[in-house]
């Protein structure tokens, strides 16, 4: 039989617990929508006249702003832990609600980025002497959903210019080795291997090429992928990219010539493996086969990471002429074929009706490069990362799908143009249609 001491410290605990549970019920916070920084929303149960005893129980660098009788606005020290803030508060008896400022836009499908117009393969008006159309169907996918930072994606490429001021936000950050160590010291420059997996301080990724952890673009060609993939959407500055919001993890394994090997590329394969991203963008490729190379692609496959895979620029059909690492043609591989601004095969793509999965904008892309500026390329490697971009917003729209059933709803939505009947396995890249649910017609 339990003492009265033992019992009474029973009722605390069940208390508490429902306490807690009560408290955290109250919290409404989703960290990846928008909303104002260091900003929480109270809402009381009816018309609290008095706040003043619940605020002497807070930090009073908080401020502090009525917005009538049974709501305050709470402006909370820069660089707050909002969610943390936020159950604190809840574990008053007259709160109702904690929530984010949360920021609302006008109802308007094309983002406030200058330089939106540019970008065809998002939305094709009959820019650029395009056709109307003959695009992704972007800002179609963006009223579903436009991205998450909690999706993880590798570019393994020449680097990222992580400062560029479109894409400093969703250039992901290694929570292992961020913040202040034991010793009060700065992680992402304490020289110690914080998070334990044999890099130190690789706390925005890695250049395997040069083996330290600085993987500044060398070449322009990754911040160019990186920005079509990733560019920070709707912030009034230059472009958009597929996902508006994503956490994009800078590989460097090629050099200032564009040049790379297979052990380098490999180190670079497994790292994002370790990592446990969505997927890696390899926009690169050759005519060589490697044992070792596809055993790395194979491990990623063990951990549900796809691998999108640009075609190759050779204007060849890479049945008959095998092209790699695109044509090894595992389960969690995507090959992409690259189309212009009238919805057709680009002149220098490679393609393959058995090879080449799925095809998409590739022809005068303009995305960011180094140093704060934007320019156009041309390639399948500009094709890649529309698929790669997509494969993240629809992990953020279908949280609780597998890698393997997005990439079956991203392929299976494509639009199956005519043009491209013999050339791709499933057609070209439908935003809309694959955030949607909807199919597209024939």
């Amino acid at each position: 039989m339990c003492s009265r001491k033992a019992a009474h410290s029973a009722r605390l605990l069940v208390s508490l617990i429902a306490l807690s549970a009560c408290a955290k019920s109250k919290v409404r916070i989703d960290l990846d929508t928008p909303h104002r920084a260091n900003q929480l929303l109270i809402s009381f149960h009816g018309d609290v006249k008095d706040f003043t005893q619940i605020l002497d129980m807070h930090d009073k660098s908080i401020q502090v702003e009525s917005l009538n009788e049974d709501t305050l606005l709470l402006k909370l020290p820069e660089g707050s832990d909002l969610a943390a803030e936020a159950e604190k508060w809840a574990e008053h008896k007259a709160v109702e609600a904690v929530e984010a400022n949360s920021l609302y836009q006008l109802e308007e499908r094309t983002p406030n980025d200058p330089y939106f117009s540019r970008l065809w393969g998002l939305e094709n008006r009959g820019q650029q002497q395009g056709i109307e159309g003959a695009d992704i169907g972007a800002p179609g996918a963006w009223e579903f959903s436009q991205g998450s930072r909690r999706i993880l994606v590798g570019i393994i490429d020449s680097g990222i210019d992580y400062k560029h001021p479109d894409l400093a936000q969703n250039i992901w950050k290694n929570p292992g080795e961020s913040g202040l160590d034991a010793a009060g010291r700065d992680k992402s420059s304490n020289q110690i291997d914080d998070d334990g997996n044999g890099l130190v301080d690789d706390w925005r990724g890695w250049d395997f090429r040069d083996n330290d952890n600085d993987p500044m673009d060398a070449r322009n060609h990754g911040t160019h992928v990186a920005g079509i993939m990733g560019a920070v959407g709707n912030n009034g500055l230059g472009i958009a990219g597929v996902s508006w919001r994503i956490s994009m993890v800078p590989i460097k394994v090629f050099d200032a010539e564009g040049e790379s090997s297979t052990d380098v590329i490999i180190r670079g394969l497994d790292y994002a493996t370790k990592l446990g991203v969505l997927a890696t963008n390899n926009s690169w490729g050759g005519k060589t086969a490697s044992t070792a190379m596809l055993a790395a692609i194979k491990r990623a496959e063990m951990k549900g990471i796809l691998f999108v895979t640009s075609a190759g620029n050779d204007g060849l059909d890479n049945d008959s002429s095998p092209h790699y690492p695109s044509n090894y043609g595992l389960p969690n591989m995507i090959a992409v074929a690259a189309t212009d601004r009238q919805d057709g095969l680009a002149a220098f793509s490679n393609f393959g009706a058995r090879s080449v999965q799925i095809a998409a904008p590739g022809d005068s892309i303009y995305s960011t490069l180094p140093d704060n500026t934007y320019g156009l390329k041309n390639g399948t490697s500009m094709a890649t990362p529309h698929v790669t971009g997509l494969l993240a917003v629809l992990a953020a729209r279908y949280p609780s799908k597998l890698p393997s059933e997005l990439r079956q709803i991203l392929l299976e939505s494509a639009a199956p143009l005519a043009r491209l009947r013999l050339q791709v396995q499933y057609g070209r890249l439908d935003a809309r249609a694959a955030v949607s649910g909807e199919r597209p017609t024939p």
